[in-house]
């Protein structure tokens, strides 16, 4: 990573925001949710963010056990519950919504890089969930660090 191209995003690989009031693609209930930061894809100038569910059992036992997670423990500094990162959807922000979005977060901390190489793999595992074009930058995020 460049410090040129660290200097153009809104927030630092691996920050952690919550919204108080995020409209899921699946749902039309608006609801607080934790994002996790992955960058700037500048080929579709939008950038890239990741939800973390609750939902935790999903991921141990139910309908989503075969898919690759990373799980956050209750403990964890920038989350209240135990969580994990939901690597089916990637939230893809367009640059012209960047500002808007950061008026209406806040801040709950940062991953360590290990952390957020983690989560990358996690997202990477497979290239079932994701558009090419995301899988890829994402791909290449994870060998740069």
């Amino acid at each position: 990573m460049t410090d040129t191209f660290l200097k153009k995003l809104p927030f630092p690989l691996g920050t952690v925001i919550r919204h108080k009031q995020f409209k899921g693609r699946f749902s039309k209930r608006l609801k607080p949710r934790y994002l996790i930061y992955f960058g700037k894809l500048d080929e579709i100038k939008v950038h890239v963010f990741f939800t973390t569910t609750t939902q935790v059992n999903y991921y141990r036992e139910g309908s989503r056990k075969s898919v690759p997670y990373h799980l956050f423990p209750e403990k964890h500094p920038c989350f209240t519950k135990e969580c994990v990162l939901d690597v089916q959807v990637a939230y893809l922000i367009p640059e012209s919504e960047i500002e808007k979005l950061k008026s209406r977060v806040e801040i709950k901390g940062r991953l360590s890089v290990e952390e957020f190489k983690q989560c990358l793999r996690a997202i990477t595992y497979t290239d079932l969930y994701l558009d090419r074009v995301v899988y890829n930058y994402l791909r290449n995020l994870l060998f740069s660090l």
